[in-house]
Parts: C-alpha cells; structure tokens; sequence
C-alpha cells in the first residue's frame, strides 16, 4: 500500500531581512508570540524588490505540512517570522501586507490512508472479477462491443498495476469548493509519487465516505489513464450525469463514457463488499437523483476528514 502524506497547495509569502538564502524543499517552521506554530516545505524561490523603497526579499513558496491554518483565516501571516530547519541563523520575515490566507485546511493523514487502502483493495478487485453487469451499468452498450469490453479490463489492470506501483500519495489541500484534481502537467507524473489535489469540498458532509474514496479512485485515473472529465453543454458528467452518458442515444456520447473519470470511479466503487458497514450513500440512481443542487459554502466540515477541529 502506498503511504499517504498531506500539504496545504503552496503558498507564496513576501520574505524580507533574509539572514540566508531558502532553497528548494527547505524544511520551514512559521513563527510569531503567542500565535500557532506552522511547519512547511519550500516549493519555489524567486529575488524579489518590495515597495517604493526596493526592499530586497524573496517571492517563497511554501507548502504547510503541519499546524492549524484555523488562525490564518482573519489573521494573515505578516510579522511571523519563517525559519529554516535544523540550520540556526536562517530566518526570514514576512513582509508587512502580506495578503491573508484564503481558507483551508489540513486533512488527516490517517484517514486518507485507510480511504487509499480502501481505493487500492477496489481497484485490484476490480481488475480481478470483471463482472459484466457492473461494465454495462457503468459504461452502457458500447463496452459490451468485444474490443471495448476487453479494452476496460485490460486498462482496469493497467489502473491496478500503476497503483501498486505508487510508493507515496501526496494529497495537496485547497481552498476551492470542488472534491479532488491533478495537474495534468505535473512533473511527478510517470513516478512512483501521485500527487492529488483536495478541495474543501472534499470535507463537507454533503458526501459520504464512499463518495470520498470514489473522488481518489477518480483521480487515479486520471493519473494513471489519462481518463477525462467529459462535458456535455458544458456540464460536467460526474454523478448521475455519467449513467445518462453511458445510456446517450448518440453513438458517440456513449463512447465518451469509456473515457470518462466517474465512469470510471463509481465503476470501481460497485465492488465494495456487502459487509462493508462504512457510508455508501449517493452511489445507487435513486440516491443520487433525490440530492439536491450544489449549494456554495452550504455545508458542515466533516471532523473525522480533517487534522484539527
């Protein structure tokens, strides 16, 4: 199983009165009386000049990896001081006017572990059982042409194999209200690292569990099989939206869905066990009818998702 580690999506800071350069993937503490304690990586560094008086600095991108970003949320960071690890003497302030923080927070790590474990156990049953009605549920009449069938298992096995094949899964938290994205760009791409993008949306109790695992599964597939988001009238079909691609009455909408990510992930999720007691809810057609619309900051944090509450 890979193991799972968490950052915030980087963040760039305005330093100034440096005492010594920060380099890439510096080790980083944020620091200021009686304020919470950050703790970061360096992502990138630019030589930067701020205000009319050309204040030497740097532009330092840094990705929080621990601590309670709750207090940043009205706050800001200006006048903390950062830190480098394990090196006296390098330190930095940030610049008077740094702009506040838009609002996020750390997940905990543990349980998107056990939700990682949970999309890996899937997968390679997936991979290994191959039943027909699930393909045809999920991808609709063209997967039950021969080539097509024996194409989504042959990619079902290559999405298990690039998952075993994965030694880590960094989970970047964000403020944006969506569930999950990669970068398509990424330059981890094609390692032994998958790096995935949350949303805060991914903590709203408007999901269920299974909903969760279903998002990193979707992800997967991205990163592993360069699957796709496909849009119809410029609505994405996630959801209920991909069993209507799967059942279009054009030919070629039908084979969008072999292609598409949440064909994909909910594909993946029908072979979760009966005994499995944890939340499944949103995944039968009935269920995902009967929810009502996205309403934008309209719901609760779920405690168990998140690294402090």
């Amino acid at each position: 199983m890979p193991s799972v580690s968490v950052e915030m999506m980087p963040i760039e800071f305005p330093v100034v009165d440096i005492t010594a350069p920060f380099l890439l993937n510096d080790e980083v503490t944020f620091t200021s009386p009686g304020k919470t304690t950050m703790e970061g990586r360096v992502t990138k560094v630019q030589v930067k000049t701020y205000g009319l008086e050309q204040q030497p600095g740097a532009a330092v991108s840094v990705a929080f990896t621990d601590g309670n970003m709750k207090a940043f949320k009205t706050g800001g960071v200006a006048g903390y001081t950062m830190t480098k690890k394990g090196q006296q003497g390098t330190t930095g302030k940030i610049r008077k006017g740094a702009s506040v923080l838009s609002f996020a927070q750390l997940m905990d790590a543990r349980e998107l572990q056990v939700m990682v474990n949970a999309a890996e156990e899937l997968i390679t049953r997936a991979a290994t059982i191959k039943r027909s009605d699930y393909v045809l549920q999920w991808f609709g009449q063209a997967a039950f042409e021969p080539k097509a069938r024996e194409l989504i298992h042959k990619r079902c096995g290559d999405l298990r194999e690039g998952v075993a094949g994965f030694s880590k899964v960094v989970f970047q938290c964000a403020p944006a209200e969506s569930l999950g994205a990669i970068d398509n760009a990424d330059p981890l791409r094609g390692g032994p690292t998958c790096r995935i993008r949350l949303g805060r949306g991914f903590t709203y109790d408007r999901y269920s569990w299974g909903e969760r695992v279903c998002t990193i599964i979707h992800e997967m597939t991205h990163w592993v099989l360069n699957t796709v988001d496909v849009a119809i009238d410029d609505m994405p079909c996630y959801g209920g939206l991909c069993l209507k691609l799967a059942r279009s009455t054009s030919k070629a909408q039908r084979e969008l869905a072999l292609n598409n990510a949440d064909n994909w992930g909910y594909y993946i999720c029908e072979y979760r066990t009966a005994g499995d007691g944890r939340d499944w809810k949103y995944f039968t057609e009935k269920e995902i009818e009967s929810r009502g619309p996205f309403v934008p900051n309209g719901y609760n944090l779920v405690p168990s998702v998140m690294a402090f509450h």
